[in-house]
């Protein structure tokens, strides 16, 4: 499959959702690895504003620059806006 963007190859990388749904298919429905519920490809932050949308998502570091990460496609990772925006930064940071 050939990405257009980093923010799909993020988005391929996630976990697959199972959910059966008739619209769950390669590309619409993934989970987000820190709740492990489903996130939308249509909810991305830079797609539609939908930051209070329980399906809404982001990307993000696994390990914080604080911590010596780095935003090489390695370390980042598809999460809910919610669960990235609760996850205590050392650095103060929620972007990548």
């Amino acid at each position: 499959m050939a990405y257009k963007t980093n923010t799909e190859r993020i988005w391929q990388q996630a976990p697959k959702c199972d959910c059966g749904k008739q619209d769950c298919n390669e590309r619409n429905h993934r989970m987000c690895i820190r709740c492990n519920k489903k996130m939308l490809y249509g909810s991305h932050f830079s797609i539609e504003k939908l930051n209070n949308s329980e399906f809404a998502w982001n990307v993000d570091l696994i390990v914080p620059k604080s911590e010596g990460g780095n935003t090489k496609l390695n370390n980042l990772v598809a999460v809910h806006i919610k669960c990235n925006n609760s996850r205590n930064r050392k650095d103060g940071s929620n972007e990548y």
